[in-house]
């Protein structure tokens, strides 16, 4: 496999096209996220299985998933475990820089176990990112753009050089300033309970 390299700040319209393009047919990039630069593939279980693989890291260890809306977010999470004091949780804090760990679906193989990590990033924190989670309309998985265990890598050309031949393609943004992880909360139970 070749891994493309392509420039956020030239043509963005057409270069965020070509990563929504690559995501729909199960292609994995590396793209500036809200937080870091990440992985991002379509969410599905033989994707996750794809980058477990290409990160090196334990399949107990599951990715988180950037969704747009309410709608994406409903379909992964089983609602009728979902305390009711968590919908205005949820409402209150997205889109935003924060994580949250929900009861999965049940009927979803990946991850294994009961929960799911899901986050809605807010335009103002990355435009780009913002129009590619529009443009894809479905859940994506996206850890961050390193090894298990390494340091999370912060430019493009970096990461092309990790994961050349690896995944699809890497877009790049000069400038990009990389902001702390998200906060973390497990809103299963109550209280809910920050985890990071």
């Amino acid at each position: 496999m070749k891994t493309n390299f392509f420039s956020l700040d030239e043509n963005t319209s057409n270069t965020i096209n070509k990563a929504t393009d690559i995501l729909k047919n199960n292609g994995i990039i590396a793209f500036p996220t809200d937080t870091i630069y990440g992985l991002l593939a379509k969410y599905s279980d033989d994707n996750a299985k794809k980058l477990h693989k290409i990160k090196e890291r334990e399949i107990t260890k599951p990715f988180l998933i950037l969704i747009n809306s309410e709608y994406s977010y409903k379909s992964l999470i089983d609602e009728s475990k979902l305390m009711a004091c968590a919908d205005a949780y949820i409402e209150y804090h997205w889109p935003g820089n924060i994580t949250m760990i929900l009861p999965k679906n049940k009927e979803l193989l990946y991850p294994a176990g009961d929960t799911i990590a899901i986050r809605m990033p807010k335009k103002d924190d990355n435009l780009y990112l913002y129009e590619l989670l529009k443009k894809v309309d479905f859940p994506i998985l996206a850890p961050s753009a390193n090894i298990s265990g390494d340091v999370a890598i912060n430019n493009g050309e970096d990461i092309y050089t990790c994961f050349k031949d690896k995944i699809e393609a890497v877009f790049d943004l000069k400038n990009y300033k990389q902001r702390s992880s998200s906060e973390i909360w497990d809103i299963c139970k109550f209280p809910f309970e920050k985890i990071r």
